[in-house]
């Protein structure tokens, strides 16, 4: 259950990643509205109206109870963004490589302890080892 949570989470952010890299690359500006409240200049609505921006090389979200203007934002450069993005699929990059290079060294797989001594049955995790699932040093 964590690992598909934790495949998902890198899933979207490679997403964001992509999507922020070509608002970086095209320089695109402008308000897209991901929930329309319904306000309007005369008065509000008791449902605020969200939208996502791209404005001068800053993402951001904005919230509002009337069409005019935003009550509030939160807006951060892209570049920033774009870094944030990117970590957890550096992260999950490092943790198979470091993953690779404990099973070829004859590591435990779940814990990376030696098992030279006790080839069938981690000493430290208690992890079955399945005969061929790691390689012997």
């Amino acid at each position: 259950m964590l690992r598909k949570l934790w495949l998902n989470s890198v899933a979207m952010s490679v997403a964001v990643c992509l999507g922020l890299l070509g608002l970086l690359l095209a320089g695109v500006d402008g308000e897209y509205v991901l929930r329309n409240g319904g306000g309007n200049e005369g008065g509000g609505s008791s449902v605020a109206t969200v939208a996502v921006f791209s404005y001068h090389g800053s993402v951001g979200i904005g919230w509002t109870h009337s069409d005019v203007w935003f009550e509030d934002e939160f807006s951060v450069r892209t570049w920033i963004a774009l870094l944030i993005a990117v970590a957890l699929p550096a992260c999950y990059v490092v943790q198979r490589i470091r993953r690779r290079r404990h099973r070829a060294a004859g590591c435990c797989p779940q814990c990376g302890y030696d098992l030279r001594a006790s080839p069938t049955r981690c000493p430290e995790c208690g992890t079955a080892v399945v005969p061929g699932d790691q390689a012997t040093a």
